[in-house]
């Protein structure tokens, strides 16, 4: 599988890993290979996307003073008309629909009116906790989403997206936590009758809620290359 599908969601989702009830997710990632945290690509070849700084902690740059901080990328502004889960279709008291729902919302993009694949995590907003929501709200894609979305749009993509249960161990649920992995596919499709290939990523979720009687919540993910 190529790379710039990860490397093209460091424009969007933005993890927290919070939850110690899910051994950190650390001990999954290595219980699973090893996997990156969303918002870190797994692949740098691309240098087009929005990196996070891999400096040391002791190590600091300034920008030249010729040279401010670029703007961030508008937000897109559109509805895709695209068919969505919605807060009614699933079951809300079942981990296993709502991790489903929120990832397909997730994954499906469409270039005719997404700037980013950022579009796509927030309209998946509902589907997360409010501290969860909050983190995505508040990153802003500063550079170009790269050639692979350059692409894309080239045909008016938009991404066919499907999930099949992931089959690793995972530590049990609770009343109010639970853990589900899924394998993740898209494949964008060009309104030009141009399809590309399929990308495939291995999603790992962390779902929460205050008690037993209340709705399940994504609070955490980190998916890596399938």
């Amino acid at each position: 599988m190529s790379g710039s599908g990860p490397q093209m969601r460091a424009q969007g989702l933005r993890g927290t890993v919070a939850l110690v009830g899910f051994i950190a997710l650390i001990v999954i990632a290595a219980m699973f290979g090893g996997c990156g945290l969303i918002g870190s690509p797994v692949d740098s070849s691309n240098a087009g996307n929005d990196t996070p700084d891999t400096a040391s902690a002791g190590t600091s740059f300034s920008a030249p003073a010729s040279m401010p901080p670029a703007e961030p990328l508008p937000r897109g502004t559109a509805t895709p008309t695209l068919p969505l889960p919605s807060l009614d279709t699933a079951s809300q008291k079942d981990a296993g629909q709502v991790s489903r729902a929120a990832l397909t919302v997730m994954y499906t993009y469409d270039t005719t009116t997404d700037t980013t694949t950022q579009d796509a995590v927030l309209r998946a907003a509902p589907w997360m906790t409010g501290k969860y929501a909050a983190t995505q709200r508040e990153h802003l894609s500063r550079s170009a989403p790269g050639l692979l979305w350059a692409t894309w749009r080239e045909h008016r993509a938009y991404t066919e997206t499907t999930l099949r249960p992931g089959t690793e161990a995972a530590p049990s649920d609770t009343a109010t936590s639970a853990f589900r992995q899924w394998l993740v596919t898209y494949t964008p499709v060009g309104r030009d009758g141009w399809r590309g290939d399929p990308i495939t990523e291995v999603a790992y979720v962390v779902l929460e809620r205050a008690t037993a009687s209340e709705p399940w919540r994504v609070s955490d993910m980190r998916v890596s290359p399938s």
